[in-house]
Order: C-alpha cells, then structure tokens, then sequence
C-alpha cells in the first residue's frame, strides 16, 4: 500500500524548499525488496512534471488511485 498526503509544506532540510506531497510505503515484513522496487517506481515518476502535477491537484481518491497506477510499472 502507499499513503499519499498533501501538505501545506513541511520542511524537512532548510536547504531545501518545502515538500508539499508525502509518500507512506506499507509493506508486510516478507515481502523482502518490494518496497525498494516502490520507491524507486516512485522516484522515476516523480521526474515527470504531469505525474507530480497531478499528486498536487487531483481532487478524487479513484482520480489519484488511476495516476498511481498507470504509467510506469
């Protein structure tokens, strides 16, 4: 499973501008790497200016369910 939140912006490292999307990534303990292959999923999509858009505006669960799971596998 992955939580995602949207935030005002919480600021992690001062150096940095605030984060306004979080990522929760809930795996069972035997699943092994499969949370390394998530946020690394995560990761190559985050590179794509309609794909963060998208986690910042969309208005529905199935709306952000559908931009999850489409695309990059």
């Amino acid at each position: 499973s992955v939580v995602v939140a949207r935030t005002s912006g919480v600021t992690f490292d001062p150096e940095e501008g605030p984060a306004e999307v979080l990522f929760m990534i809930l795996v069972p303990n035997e699943a092994g790497d499969q949370h390394i292959e998530i946020l690394s999923s995560l990761a190559r999509r985050m590179m794509d200016p309609e794909f963060t858009a998208g986690l910042r505006t969309l208005a529905t669960k199935s709306e952000l369910v559908q931009l999850l799971t489409s695309g990059d596998k």
